[in-house]
Parts: structure tokens; sequence; C-alpha cells
């Protein structure tokens, strides 16, 4: 009998904490799920822990490929998973230990094929009481799946909620049909914003919870708290938002919105950090210049937005002032 869930860990030279993403995994409520422990080229001991860890339990299965990025583990797995929904979960990453039971009920009670559930930053040990966290007394918000990628894109609050939709693949729970022909571009940095207007559009409906049940690890290593080159990549992803979205105006103006935030942030982050990159530099300062009205004068926009397209009134010398004091070497805001 094929397990209800199928749930998606890349490894990368992770095993400094995949015994711990893993223990999580098996400690669920509910034991009707695999994991699919994709181990990508590691160089260390994560191929031999995760043979380790499959030799243990049955549910676990564990794959070897040659190295190609979190993109491509994840297309790895989404190839061989066997289970009705999917989860992606990182290897540095944990679970609540109701993760799967809570998701499961919020689609029998809204016939959402999508669930999305909060998480908590932390760093260091997990925070105390998140693996025995269940939904309990929280919301279960149904919302249109146009409505949730509009905020999700603008960055703002569901209507009526504190809860700011998150593109990024994990913490969720999906229908596998969401990802019948679609997968993750390979090589490919911000890879979860290129790719979730696309599935979540397929969802009639999307359902979220406002209780955090996955603990999202920040550590120094964290590729959002570093400039490289590879965080050039947003700007093409976003330019694509753009292109992918269809006619619907909403849409399209969101869309414009992110990719102003992200050409803005990349300008920011080059000055702050004191990077010469004469091109990106010029590609973001064009896109500002033709975004920044419409940024300025839509309601919807967030404040931080709408803050950056006025200070780019003042020039791109005040822009650069700005950007040390907001972001400072190595900040990852976006």
């Amino acid at each position: 009998m094929a397990p209800t869930v199928s749930i998606i860990m890349p490894a990368y030279n992770a095993e400094k904490y995949l015994g711990e993403a893993v223990d999580s995994v098996i400690s669920q409520s509910l034991g009707d799920w695999e994991l699919l422990l994709v181990d990508d080229g590691s160089t260390d001991g994560t191929g031999r822990e995760c043979d380790d860890l499959a030799g243990r339990d049955p549910r676990i299965r564990a794959f070897h490929k040659t190295n190609g990025g979190l993109s491509d583990a994840r297309n790895h797995g989404l190839d061989r998973a066997r289970g009705d929904y999917i989860v992606f979960l990182d290897s540095d990453d944990v679970l609540s230990s109701h993760f799967l039971a809570a998701t499961l009920a919020a689609t029998r009670e809204t016939g959402s094929r999508l669930v999305c559930a909060g998480h908590e930053r932390f760093d260091g040990s997990v925070p105390a009481g998140l693996a025995a966290r269940g939904a309990g007394n929280a919301v279960c918000h149904r919302v249109a799946s146009r409505e949730a990628v509009i905020h999700a894109l603008y960055q703002t609050p569901l209507p009526g909620t504190r809860l700011v939709p998150d593109h990024s693949a994990w913490g969720k729970l999906y229908g596998r049909e969401l990802w019948e022909g679609l997968r993750f571009t390979k090589g490919t940095w911000y890879e979860d914003l290129d790719v979730f207007s696309r599935v979540w559009s397929r969802s009639e409906g999307m359902a979220f919870l406002d209780v955090g049940l996955l603990g999202y690890r920040q550590h120094g290593g964290s590729f959002l708290h570093r400039f490289t080159p590879s965080r050039l990549d947003v700007l093409d992803v976003t330019d694509r938002l753009v292109g992918s979205v269809g006619d619907d105006a909403d849409m399209v103006r969101a869309a414009r919105t992110r990719r102003f935030a992200a050409h803005f942030n990349i300008l920011g982050l080059l000055y702050a950090n004191g990077v010469a990159d004469a091109p990106a530099e010029d590609r973001c300062r064009r896109v500002i210049l033709t975004e920044r009205y419409r940024v300025l004068t839509d309601r919807v926009a967030r404040r931080k937005d709408r803050l950056g397209a006025l200070a780019s009134y003042a020039g791109f010398g005040a822009v650069k002032a700005l950007s040390g004091l907001i972001y400072g070497p190595a900040n990852g805001a976006s």
C-alpha cells in the first residue's frame, strides 16, 4: 500500500544536522509516510548516514546522485515519490511531531489540496515545545489561491490576519497532482520563488494554519545571510514571474512590485558589501526607475517598498547611503 505522504529531504554535506531532521520525521504522530533522503553528491559522511538511516526504518529510502543542487535533488525525489501528498523538508530543519496530522486534518476540513503551516526561526537548539506543538486552537484560514499568490508577491498579510504567505517550498503539504509536469529549475537560486505561483495556482484553494509547525534553522552558512554572485539569480527569477502570471491585472501588478523589491534589495546589497558589478547595478537601476512611481502610488505595496521608491527620487547616492544603514554587510532582507 502506498504511503499517504512522501517527505523529500535533499542532503548535501548535511551530517551535522541530518539525524535531528530525520528524527523529527520518525517522531510524527501519524506513521503513514515515506522519507526520501536524496544525497546530492556529498563529500562528507552524509551518504553513509543516509544509508544507515534507511537500514533502520523501512519507511526511509536513500538515493545517491551526482551533485546538482537543491532543485535537482528535490526533482529527483519528486520523480520517485509514491505518496498522495508531498512535503519538502531541508536537512537542517525540523518538523513538529504533529505536522502531518495537523496539515492532513486541514485538507479534510477545508477540501484544500495545499496546506501551509507557520514556521519558527531558530539557531542553536531546537525551540522548546516545538516538537510537541500541534494545531490545537490554531485557526485554519481557507483562502483563494489567486489571493494567496498576490499577497505572497506583495509580501503582505492575508486580510484579517497577520499571516504573510511564504513562497518557500517547505512548511507545506501538497496534493501530489499539483506537481504533475512541474519541477524546480535546476541550477537556479531562489528556486521556490521561481515555481511557487504556478504550483499554488493549480489548487482551487489553500489552507493556512496560524501556528509554527516547522523549525527553520538559521546559521552563518545560510545562503540568505551572505552576498554571493548567485544571489543575482533573483533578478532573472522575478523578471520571469512578471511574464508567468498571465494577464490578470492584479497579479501582474503584484509580480512587478516583487520585481521592484528584488532589484532594490540586490542594489542595496551591492552597495552595502562594496561589490563592483556595473551591469547588475545598471539593471537594478533601470527597473527601479521604471517601477518607482507605480510602487510609490500602490496602496497595496509594503511600506518598505514604497519608502524605497520614494528614496530613489533623491538619487542613487541617497539609496547607497540608506543601504548601508538598512542592510549592513552580509545581511539578506528581501
